[in-house]
């Protein structure tokens, strides 16, 4: 009975807490699906469909009675696909490097489907390296690297594959009557942070995108597009902004100079400041956090010991310019250990962007020093209105990299995307 009586009130606790929910989305009318990729060593291949509401609950319809064509640049028809079997549409004509091809697709119940697109050129394998990793328990495995120049004009996306190739000879009476070479894709483990379907379990095939390497030199330029024209602005003004900022009161004339002293060598470590933190990321993308770590502790041992060698000599002065040559020192190690493993590299597109990125930061350093001397007086330590013009100095200063740095392309606002 009690069993009973329990059943009978779980029951009832599900019928009551059922509720209805009215769908308040528009249901859409159907349009084509076109799914198809251009590949030069297969003919063109179409898939088409409909789409269907989010409450409907049919399976997916293929079309087969579809106008399938493909167009060349001018618009000349290249060739009507012919339909197959499950809603694909194959054609007789391979695609070719280079090329751009339109894609129309036309059916009396819907909607025109129009598109393009281009078939890109190989890429240029530099090299193939091999080494066996042993793995007592799942058995040894063969890891691979492998080097290539990736195209930089456009976003690209990859997919690797690898194969086995077993030779298979039948030999009789010293002679070979049969010959055979047996393909057998390979399962892999991918273990490299590109890899968008990367880890366990093992994969049939690698995807990933250019974007990882396209971003690393895409935050180095927009490191040195910011610091670089802030530490020559330091270099140029930095007694008229120790004066603007601190000078008044207590703090003397004699003080303004010693700071704007520390502030000058300061500012020549500035761009190995930011770049020790852009490089430093480019390990911690590799799982690799020890490295940046024991470098940035030889760097601050160096940094002490220049500092208490050349104090009683030289002074205070030596804390700034010790800190600038241990900066630059751990830039340059991360660099080289970044190179030797293979983890970053430049790209002509970085190489061009980083001399207009030295032009306009050495025009806007002319333009800078050019308005301290017109504004020398102005900006003088007595002067109770010096900070409004050390302001209006660094917004023209600022206006004019921006406007150079537009106008010979050493970047652009959309770069801001990391989509080169």
């Amino acid at each position: 009975m009690k069993k009973l009586f329990l059943l009978l009130s779980i029951s009832l606790v599900y019928i009551s807490c059922e509720k209805v929910i009215p769908f308040e989305g528009d249901v859409n009318i159907p349009k084509l699906v076109i799914n198809s990729i251009f590949q030069s060593d297969s003919t063109f291949k179409v898939h088409v469909s409909s789409s269907r509401s989010v409450i409907d609950t049919a399976s997916f319809q293929n079309i087969e009675d579809a106008v399938v064509t493909i167009k060349d640049d001018n618009g000349s028809i290249i060739e009507t696909l012919n339909y197959v079997e499950n809603g694909f549409y194959i054609g007789q004509t391979y695609p070719q490097e280079n090329q751009t091809y339109s894609l129309q697709v036309s059916h009396p119940n819907y909607s025109n489907i129009t598109s393009s697109d281009s078939l890109p050129s190989p890429i240029t394998i530099n090299s193939i390296d091999t080494s066996t990793t042993v793995d007592p328990i799942n058995g040894d495995r063969l890891q691979i690297t492998l080097n290539f120049n990736d195209p930089e004009s456009s976003q690209n996306y990859y997919l690797i594959e690898t194969y086995s190739v077993n030779e298979y000879l039948v030999i009789k009476n010293s002679d070979t009557t049969e010959y055979e070479l047996d393909t057998t894709k390979q399962f892999m483990v991918l273990t490299d942070e590109v890899f968008q379907n990367g880890g366990s379990p093992f994969r049939e095939q690698g995807l990933f995108n250019d974007l990882l390497f396209n971003g690393q030199n895409k935050a180095l330029e927009l490191s040195l597009f910011l610091s670089l024209p802030a530490s020559i602005a330091l270099l140029i003004a930095s007694d008229e902004i120790i004066s603007a900022l601190f000078g008044y009161g207590q703090f003397s004339e004699s003080s303004v100079l010693n700071s704007a002293n520390a502030l000058y060598f300061f500012s020549l470590g500035l761009p190995a400041f930011a770049m020790i933190k852009v490089f430093s990321n480019f390990f911690f993308a590799n799982h690799n956090t020890k490295t940046p770590f024991y470098i940035s502790l030889i760097s601050v041992i160096l940094n002490i010991l220049i500092s208490i060698y050349f104090f009683k000599s030289i002074g205070f002065i030596i804390i700034p310019i010790a800190t600038t040559i241990s900066s630059w020192f751990n830039l340059i190690i991360l660099f080289l250990f970044l190179k030797k493993r293979n983890l970053f590299s430049f790209n002509n597109i970085f190489i061009k962007r980083f001399f207009k990125i030295v032009f306009s930061s050495i025009l806007m350093g002319l333009f800078f020093n050019y308005l301290m001397i017109i504004f020398n007086e102005q900006l003088s330590f007595e002067n109770s209105l010096k900070s409004f013009y050390l302001i209006m100095s660094v917004i023209l200063g600022l206006g004019f990299y921006l406007l150079t740095s537009y106008l010979i392309k050493a970047f652009q606002l959309e770069d801001i995307k990391l989509r080169y």
